[in-house]
C-alpha cells in the first residue's frame, strides 16, 4: 500500500507534539560535539541556495534562514 499525501501529512501530524523531544539526543549530540552552527555559519553565506532535505526538525534550516541564506 502507498500512503497518499493526507495519510502521511497525519502521522506526522500526529508525532508533532513529541518530535523535538524524540531527537533530544541528536540536538545534544551536534552542539557538543558538531556545533553546526559555527561550521554553518563559516560554509554558507547570506544570499546562498541550501537545500535541507534531512529527517530533522528544520533547527538548521531555521538557522540559516534568519542569516538570509534561502
Amino acid at each position: 500500500m502507498i500512503a497518499t499525501n493526507d495519510q502521511v501529512a497525519r502521522a506526522y501530524d500526529a508525532i508533532a507534539s513529541e518530535y523535538d523531544a524524540q531527537l533530544g539526543w541528536i540536538r545534544l549530540r551536534r552542539t557538543c560535539a558538531l556545533n553546526c552552527t559555527r561550521i554553518f555559519s563559516r560554509v554558507f553565506h547570506p544570499a546562498d541556495r541550501v537545500l535541507d532535505f534531512t529527517a530533522g526538525t528544520g533547527l538548521d534550516a531555521l538557522f540559516l534562514a534568519a542569516r538570509g541564506s534561502v
